[in-house]
């Protein structure tokens, strides 16, 4: 057995689990507020909480990936996730889930920040090719959370032992991860490290911080409601709502799978340009489509796709010398973007009702365009 390349298959098993772990939150949250009888502004306060606690892990992690064993870093990654799992499925008030949620956000910003740093060591060239391969696995997990858990709640399981059930998940990424090896990274003391966190935000680094945050908070807003939007607005059942979500998910796993053979070679701000126009007039042409045409929405997933993965790699190409702060700085970013979307959805949700917050997303779709078009304008590489 060669246990390095256990390791590599460990990096993109832990990002289905990423991908699985954090999208369960679609069908379940609207179980979770109807079982303590809660409002959308409840729900909103607990997905934030689980954003906010991904940033601290990614600032934790980020410097801690640069210095020690990354193959113990995800099994304390690991730990988190199944953490989290279990105590939302042992809840009992809602208060109780916050903490819950609070520790799987750690656990998914350590997963994101390591099984990037593990695939990124491994293979530093075509970096559009291998981060959009990585992010293919966190959609896939994306994709099948839903089906499963709307099966599960359509024959009458009750959400908390759906948490339980995916517990399964980071217990076989331990067993991996017990089998593999060690990355052979270099302790670096810190006295050795090159340059300041604050080195690496030149302005176009902000730039781009600014197109991550909005990118993530478009599509984590729409997965985080898209099921209760369904069921309010469209009508939907909760297991076809369940169903759309993962249809979202599958687009972007599809859209990912087929931009990593192309995205190198036209260019990558040309590509995320076009697609985040179309996803624009997808996303808003989704909320008030009637429900004949409601397929437009999980749709939107195909443009979202190859965005995320192809802005890391743009940037982490014009920093070549501070791929790791960089990383850091964007994962970062893209935690505030987690937490701003679903929160802003579910506050104008609150106030004016789901449909109304469904055009959240859009609106920060623009905020992404307007960003591209910026960097666009710079074809300087970025010395930090």
């Amino acid at each position: 057995m060669n246990r390095k390349l256990v390791l590599i298959f460990s990096a993109f098993f832990s990002y289905f689990v990423f991908g699985f772990s954090d999208n369960l939150k679609g069908p379940l949250i609207p179980e979770i507020l109807s079982f303590f009888s809660v409002s959308y502004s409840v729900g909103s306060n607990i997905l934030l909480l689980s954003y906010l606690a991904f940033m601290i892990a990614t600032m934790i992690m980020g410097p801690l990936s640069d210095r020690e064993d990354n193959r113990v870093l995800l099994i304390i990654a690991g730990v988190l996730l199944a953490l989290g799992l279990s105590g939302s499925a042992i809840a009992q008030i809602h208060q109780f889930i916050y903490l819950s949620y609070f520790i799987l956000g750690l656990g998914l910003g350590s997963v994101a920040i390591v099984a990037n740093a593990i695939i990124v060591d491994r293979y530093p060239t075509k970096n559009g090719f291998y981060l959009n391969l990585l992010s293919f696995f966190h959609s896939l997990g994306a994709m099948t959370a839903p089906i499963f858990a709307g099966k599960l709640i359509s024959s009458g399981v009750p959400w908390p032992k759906i948490y339980l059930f995916t517990l399964i998940l980071p217990g076989a990424l331990f067993i991996l991860l017990i089998l593999s090896s060690s990355n052979d990274k270099k302790i670096i003391p810190l006295n050795k490290k090159r340059g300041s966190l604050r080195g690496a935000f030149t302005p176009e680094v902000i730039f781009f911080a600014i197109g991550i945050t909005a990118y993530v908070a478009a599509e984590i807003g729409i997965a985080a409601w898209i099921v209760e939007f369904l069921q309010k607005v469209k009508d939907f059942s909760v297991i076809k709502s369940s169903l759309y979500l993962s249809v979202y998910f599958g687009f972007l796993m599809i859209g990912r799978l087929i931009g990593s053979t192309f995205v190198d070679r036209v260019g990558h701000i040309r590509v995320m340009k076009i697609f985040s126009v179309v996803a624009v007039v997808a996303s808003l042409s989704g909320v008030y489509v009637s429900k004949e045409y409601s397929i437009i929405l999980p749709l939107t997933g195909l443009f979202l796709s190859i965005l995320f993965p192809t802005m890391m790699a743009s940037a982490s190409e014009r920093n070549p010398e501070n791929k790791g702060k960089i990383f850091g700085i964007l994962f970062f970013f893209a935690g505030l973007g987690g937490m701003l979307g679903p929160w802003g959805v579910g506050r104008v949700a609150h106030l004016y009702g789901i449909k109304t917050g469904m055009l959240v997303p859009p609106i920060f779709l623009m905020i992404l365009v307007s960003t591209l078009f910026i960097i666009g304008r710079n074809k300087k590489v970025v010395k930090v």
